[in-house]
């Protein structure tokens, strides 16, 4: 044989070698993420049979629990009405939540309407299939056979999985001018096995908590939707509940997404996972392998993680994360996601500076003076991020609400009268407490574990002196309304956790916004042309540490309602 036939051998070879390994690792022919099959029971039992709820409440309940586990990693099945009216009916006689009686009445009366549905996996799971192209071309044909369509086919080949919600406290609080609930309760899980025997087994109980509260006189609009005081409270409970046992849900083990790398340029990974599984954007990934330990259990051993930056159609390209802590990573290594609620907790110690040019507050009981002071406040606020990046479809973007507390240097002297002013030397204040609220917008830019980050806020800011007056407390109040820019520098500590700092530019100007308090009663001002009101700034560099944790359960939501609509829609 020639050594030119030999190369010619060689480079068919190649080819070959070429073309499996594309076919191998194409979107349609690789791993990709099989959806489970889930039922859930629209009947809300009580694990306490003290908890007195309205029909009405009980729907509104059972309806947000319902949609946060409908995601779409999951198909759902829809149960017959007659077979769910029966085993509510059942399961009502027994007022609370029995674990060993809701799996004999789910055998009863709900896994014959399933067992119609899935009774195909016995035969499909009976077969070895060589490789994935075979096991396609099996579904295909089995499906024919069957006169369904082959997706229908492959929500047969996973295991179906039932849900039935319960709550174990609910409690109403009313206060002085607030409303609060707190709600708690959870999903008890139960696993269908088809092979090789059908049964059905206690799979495991998921349980959170939800806490709501408003002002009484206030009326509250999410997404151009009216809610009075009572109902926002308990919409919030509601939500956030919901929200806290979506992500306890996708934390099972058994309903993770996961699948394995199809390649790697330079820190972007490439994976078989698609806006049709639930992918979103900024869901943080660990990457690793499954390792079986001494005692022949697996357990995930990860090496670095990524967030997603781009979720694709099936039809499209496939999805890409972006490595922020980066492995001796190779394709074919697993991604398996990591909980995450959407919201990150971030805690800003900052100081700021504060100009006061002297003046004078005037009322008919005191007199109150400022003094010309330069300063600098310290505070330390507090953030709640909501990724809005899965909504918008712009990488580590965030909706920012927060509030803050600080004190500020100031000189000030109280006087009863006039003549005191002359005759008594009251002793000088030298603090002020200093209080904002705020929200605005969060971009963060990740460059390996590093990331720099954008924030813009519109803020409200209040400066509050307390004085004594004839043995009364006096408060005096200056407000205004302002903005700060902030430019940071992080460093991702672990996968939930960035440190790091930023510079920002406040800007509130003076504003003559005075409210004075003497005790409860308002006092009314009296300064008109006669005396000059103190002048307050906040303008100029401010300077601060971040630290920032991602959560995957918070009992009180702010941005609860807003999540659920936005998933909603």
């Amino acid at each position: 044989m020639s050594v030119d036939r030999i190369g010619k051998y060689h480079i068919a070879l190649l080819i070959a070698v070429l073309i499996a390994t594309n076919i191998l690792y194409s979107p349609t022919e690789c791993y990709s993420y099989e959806k489970k099959s889930i039922s859930f029971v629209p009947v809300l039992l009580k694990s306490d049979e003290n908890i007195q709820l309205s029909w009405k409440r009980e729907k509104i309940i059972l309806h947000e629990l319902k949609k946060a586990i409908q995601m779409k990693r999951f198909f759902i099945n829809d149960l017959p009405d007659t077979s769910v009216r029966k085993f509510v009916e059942e399961m009502e006689n027994f007022r609370t939540m029995r674990i060993d009686m809701m799996r004999k009445y789910i055998e009863k009366f709900l896994l014959p309407e399933i067992y119609k549905i899935l009774d195909a996996s016995k035969e499909i799971r009976a077969k070895e299939f060589v490789s994935e192209t075979d096991k396609n071309f099996f579904i295909v044909l089995k499906a024919k056979e069957l006169g369904i369509t082959s997706d229908e086919l492959i929500k047969v080949m996973n295991s179906s999985y039932i849900a039935v919600p319960f709550i174990s406290e609910f409690v109403k609080t009313k206060k002085k001018d607030k409303i609060q609930y707190k709600i708690s309760g959870g999903i008890v899980w139960y696993h269908i096995k088809f092979y090789p025997d059908k049964k059905i087994e206690y799979a495991c109980k998921i349980e959170s908590w939800g806490i709501g509260s408003a002002e009484k006189k206030e009326k509250y609009t999410i997404l151009n939707r009216k809610y009075n005081a009572d109902e926002f409270a308990f919409m919030t409970a509601v939500n956030s509940l919901a929200l806290n046992l979506q992500v306890k849900t996708r934390e099972l083990k058994f309903f993770k997404l996961e699948a394995p790398i199809i390649s790697i340029n330079k820190r972007t990974i490439y994976l078989t996972l698609y806006k049709e599984d639930g992918l979103k954007e900024d869901h943080p990934f660990k990457i690793g392998e499954w390792i079986e330990d001494k005692d022949g259990n697996l357990e995930f051993r990860y090496s670095g993680f990524v967030r997603i930056n781009k979720v694709s159609s099936k039809k499209e390209n496939l999805s890409t994360g972006l490595a922020i802590y980066k492995g001796d990573w190779a394709r074919g290594m697993i991604a398996v996601e990591h909980p995450y609620l959407g919201i990150d907790i971030a805690f800003k110690p900052r100081i700021a500076p504060i100009i006061v040019k002297k003046g004078a507050v005037l009322t008919d009981k005191f007199l109150l003076l400022f003094g010309n002071s330069l300063g600098q406040a310290t505070a330390i606020d507090l953030n709640l991020n909501l990724s809005i990046s899965p909504y918008i479809h712009s990488f580590q973007t965030f909706l920012v609400g927060g509030a803050g507390v600080g004190i500020v240097p100031v000189k000030t002297k109280l006087y009863s009268d006039i003549p005191s002013i002359i005759f008594n030397w009251p002793k000088e204040s030298i603090f002020a407490t200093m209080v904002n609220g705020h929200i605005g917008f969060l971009k963060r830019y990740y460059f390996g574990p590093f990331a720099i980050h954008l924030e813009g806020l519109a803020a409200f800011q209040r400066l509050f002196i307390t004085d004594e007056y004839k043995d009364t407390t006096v408060y005096i109040y200056n407000n205004s309304f302002g903005t700060r820019l902030n430019l940071g520098l992080e460093y991702a500590l672990g996968i939930d956790t960035n440190i790091g700092f930023f510079v920002g530019y406040d800007l509130f100007p003076p504003m003559d916004w005075w409210t004075i308090k003497c005790g409860r009663k308002e006092e009314d001002l009296k300064n008109y042309l006669s005396y000059q009101y103190p002048r307050i700034y906040s303008n100029g560099l401010s300077f601060g540490i971040y630290l920032h944790f991602s959560v995957s359960e918070l009992p009180f939501n702010p941005f609860a309602i807003l999540q659920s609509s936005l998933n909603e829609n």
